[in-house]
């Protein structure tokens, strides 16, 4: 494949080496039917000119996405483009690639295929390249006559001609000996034990579908719980219901992104009413300092060993020290 990072074909053919390939297929658009064979550990997809695969799309950022090898797969981020990313009809921010999976910016469609390179595949254009390759030589020996060939040339072809589609009948009658192996009759037991290998298979991928298909709700639900939550400035709550989706999906990529988000707004929530109460109390409003500290205590109830819900604590008793006020009397947190 070389060393660049993106092998381009403008067509289905497929690499001329022996191997396996990770390649995107582009499916819409002015770039329709281009394949993309990825041979980099980061690619970069958007609109610029310095994008490893460029999208012709006008709803595609400059840097729209980037693919990242680890291990042995790929995973898809959206680089914070401006209209996202969608795979399979679901909007990500992150996701581990598959085999199949459409990925689609704008009204550009890609398909994410793993190509498997096997002997068979490179005979059939060998021998196609061989005789445009004698075509082309003897075009070149006689301008004025590419119809005819001369006794010796035609000899020339028809040589290696025979002799690689007779490396192709060996393969193939090879290949159907043993097909006809795997087809010889089989006792009894081997056919039971034939039919309950395949029961047994078929239930585990019922079953895997429908472990997934459970996780995907329950997922959904949590993460559902979670931002009615953080609407609402519980964010604790929020945070609780983003913890318990990544414990069902570590590499979740809602779950994560609205997990931090969450804790950002929670720390500069906090921080807002820390100022505005440190404003207040200098302008000797206790009461309004009052409502700064409550709603920081309100905002981490439950947590009383963070230092801000000690802080806020201490600034309520302050207050009662200005007002005259035993300590306790005010009481900002209602108790059942």
């Amino acid at each position: 494949m070389g060393t660049k990072s993106v092998i381009v074909f403008k067509n289905f053919e497929k690499p001329k080496e022996l191997g396996s390939y990770y390649r995107l297929l582009c499916m819409t658009g002015e770039n329709k039917g281009i394949s993309y064979y990825l041979n980099s550990n980061r690619i970069v997809l958007g609109r610029g000119d310095h994008a490893h695969i460029q999208v012709v799309d006008a709803k595609s950022s400059r840097e729209h996405a980037e693919l990242k090898k680890i291990g042995e797969e790929y995973i898809l981020t959206d680089l914070a483009s401006q209209n996202g990313i969608i795979v399979n009809d679901l909007k990500v921010l992150q996701h581990t690639l598959a085999d199949g999976d459409r990925i689609i910016i704008g009204k550009t469609v890609y398909k994410y295929n793993l190509v498997l390179v096997e002997d068979k595949d490179l005979i059939l254009p060998m021998l196609r390249d061989k005789v445009e390759k004698l075509k082309i030589e003897k075009t070149k020996k006689d301008p004025n006559d590419g119809e005819h060939l001369t006794a010796s040339e035609s000899k020339n072809i028809k040589i290696p001609v025979i002799l690689i589609a007779l490396g192709v009948g060996v393969f193939f009658m090879l290949d159907d000996s043993v097909k006809k192996v795997k087809r010889a009759p089989e006792s009894i037991n081997d056919q039971v034990e034939s039919r309950l290998s395949r029961d047994f298979s078929s239930a585990l991928q019922r079953k895997g579908k429908k472990n997934d298909n459970e996780i995907d709700k329950k997922l959904s639900i949590l993460i559902h719980r979670g931002l009615r939550e953080y609407r609402e400035k519980n964010f604790f709550r929020a945070i609780k219901q983003f913890e318990l989706a990544l414990v069902l999906d570590s590499t979740n990529g809602r779950a994560r992104f609205y997990l931090s988000k969450t804790k950002k707004s929670l720390d500069d929530e906090v921080e807002s009413l820390f100022l505005k109460a440190n404003q207040e109390l200098a302008a000797l409003k206790f009461k309004a300092t009052t409502t700064s500290y409550c709603s920081v205590l309100r905002l981490l109830q439950g947590y009383p060993n963070d230092e801000r819900y000690v802080d806020a604590q201490n600034g309520i008793k302050l207050v009662e020290n200005n007002l005259g006020l035993e300590e306790g009397e005010i009481k900002c947190l209602t108790t059942n």
